[in-house]
């Protein structure tokens, strides 16, 4: 595991292009089989959603803030900084299933896994997102901030 920090020299986010995605969800079934070993779209850390009018793809991931509110909330400090990327972690031994670091997310980007009772969100796969490396229409890319 990582250091646990409250700052990064460098910070790392998904950036996406929702005009350019085809909305085949390639990056959200990559994201779930990496993490949890299913191709699960409940379980993927970023979502594509698609607008019933317009016919476009919305693509949301977390954006790593630089002052997260879930980590702030988190009543056990299990949200914490990881120095490598810079992303916003979410260490799930010491995580309670409490959701409040959930309900904190301004961008509703901490997902909740009941059997586990732990909360997920988007760790950058440690440097190698996974949902950019599988995205066919380059929609998402890791960007630096």
């Amino acid at each position: 595991m990582s250091e646990k920090s409250g700052s990064s020299s460098s910070k790392m986010f998904v950036a996406s292009d929702s005009e350019i995605c085809g909305g085949c969800r390639r990056c959200q079934l990559a994201c779930s089989l990496f993490h949890h070993g299913e191709c699960n779209l409940e379980l993927a850390n970023i979502h594509v959603n698609k607008d019933v009018f317009s016919g476009e793809y919305e693509v949301e991931t977390c954006r790593q803030c630089k002052q997260p509110e879930c980590m702030a909330s988190c009543p056990v400090q299990a949200i914490y900084v990881d120095e490598k990327t810079g992303a916003v972690l979410i260490d799930e031994k010491n995580c309670i299933g409490c959701r409040v670091c959930e309900k904190e997310c301004l961008f509703h980007m901490i997902g909740y896994i009941p059997e586990k009772n732990v909360c997920i969100k988007c760790d950058l796969c440690g440097g190698d997102p996974q949902c950019v490396s599988n995205c066919p229409f380059s929609a998402v890319k890791l960007a630096e901030k």
